[in-house]
């Protein structure tokens, strides 16, 4: 009986799958072949998102396009997308290379541009701001006055630790780990290495490979679905 339940339960969420995807293929600019997209996500301004094919998107996603620019955001092919992430363009854009994974509750908020390279990892609750606001005493509420739009660059085979943020005008170097819990800010210099701290600094040089005695896991995605 409960392999009976199994089965009818992976059913009905492949078929949510399917009628998520139906949906995003009416209403978004491009939706590539293979792609699997949950019925729950919202999607603002869809004319100006680029979903490329075999392209993984989990349940209460949030996709707001809105942006003057050619594409609010455009997500490479077989990039995953977790549970609860926002990927919020607020008039700039958010570009996701092949490959992609982030994590659940993660934010990225595009205003000055968001632009991840291939092979990149974000862990749970990762936050990237392309933005600033202003704040200063002359009077008027914080809310007020503003802010400045500076882009965040990430490069390829990154992988960003859990609660990680990441602030505007940052850069990160491709083959680079960044620790859980650190705030990434300006340029990073060296690829290849760990960072860590607030904010981030170089910790050690990557090995390279892993210690003879350490068990590793590989993943089976398809289970986890």
């Amino acid at each position: 009986m409960s392999f009976f339940r199994d089965l009818v339960a992976r059913w009905r969420l492949q078929w949510q799958y399917r009628l998520g995807t139906w949906r995003a293929r009416l209403w978004l600019a491009h939706v590539g072949a293979g792609a699997q997209i949950h019925p729950s996500i919202t999607f603002l301004q869809p004319s100006k998102i680029w979903i490329d094919e075999r392209v993984d998107i989990r349940q209460h996603t949030i996709l707001d396009a809105r942006s003057k620019r050619t594409w609010g955001i455009r997500i490479g092919s077989a990039s995953r997308i977790k549970d609860h992430v926002a990927f919020l363009a607020y008039g700039g854009e958010i570009h996701l290379g092949l490959q992609v994974l982030v994590g659940r509750c993660s934010t990225l908020m595009g205003h000055g541009g968001i632009y991840i390279g291939d092979w990149t990892m974000l862990g749970p609750q990762v936050n990237i701001i392309a933005s600033n606001h202003m704040a200063t005493l002359d009077g008027r509420p914080f809310q007020e006055q503003g802010f400045t739009r500076e882009a965040v660059h990430i490069g390829s085979n990154v992988w960003i630790g859990a609660q990680v943020t990441v602030l505007a005008g940052a850069h990160i170097p491709s083959n680079s780990v960044i620790g859980a819990g650190s705030i990434v800010r300006g340029r990073l210099s060296r690829p290849g290495w760990l960072y860590a701290g607030n904010p981030a600094r170089p910790i050690r040089p990557l090995a390279d490979k892993p210690p003879a005695d350490l068990e590793i896991y590989f993943r089976d995605w398809g289970l986890y679905r």
